[in-house]
């Protein structure tokens, strides 16, 4: 017990000396072996520990595909924080300053409420209905799991195309109209998330 009291009082007052110092941007808010990532929008960075960089997570040795549907919604899910109703609230520098038009926020709200909907309900626990979710709660969570689905999709299929024309079942004029369909498509997802969609 007493090595745990330490503990807090060397991080308490760790924290404290911070105060009135520069920002230091090279400092993690996760330890190397942690299996999660986040995303920084004071330092705006994308930090991905060790942890979560081997399998099942993510593995060279391992097909595209598997990487892109573990690692990939992983990035993609926090990239999605960057222009979200929280990652509004921080520009290019880290600085608090809100980036986002009135209109953005209206789309914004408009948009992402089909997305709370989805996520609002009766949750099954155990083979019965006894919990009830509500999906304004955790908005921004439930609309960078959708976006990052969404990309990771793109990304297979343009890798599925390729592959089909490499291995000559489609030509490469069915190539370019397919490519020309997901660049159009992942445009769209882009602008979304950049009017925070």
């Amino acid at each position: 017990m007493a090595n745990v009291q330490s503990a807090a009082v060397f991080e308490y007052e760790r924290q404290l000396n911070k105060i009135g110092k520069p920002v230091d941007r090279k400092e993690w808010g996760m330890t190397p072996p942690t299996i999660n990532a986040y995303e920084n929008p004071q330092n705006n960075t994308i930090n991905f520990p060790a942890g979560i960089l081997q399998p099942p997570f993510f593995d060279p040795a391992t097909d595209d595909a598997v990487n892109y549907g573990a690692i990939g919604m992983v990035m993609g899910h926090e990239l999605t924080h960057g222009f979200d109703d929280q990652g509004r609230k921080f520009d290019a520098q880290g600085n608090l300053k809100d980036w986002w038009t009135e209109q953005d926020a209206k789309a914004y709200e408009q948009r992402g409420k089909c997305i709370s909907d989805e996520y609002t309900g009766e949750v099954a626990e155990l083979g019965r209905l006894t919990r009830k979710n509500n999906g304004d709660e955790e908005s921004s969570e439930h609309y960078a799991r959708v976006l990052d689905l969404n990309l990771v999709l793109l990304r297979a299929e343009r890798e599925t195309a390729l592959s089909l024309r490499a291995a000559g079942r489609i030509s490469d004029e069915t190539l370019r109209q397919i490519e020309r369909e997901l660049d159009l498509r992942e445009s769209e997802l882009t602008l979304d998330a950049e009017a925070g969609a």
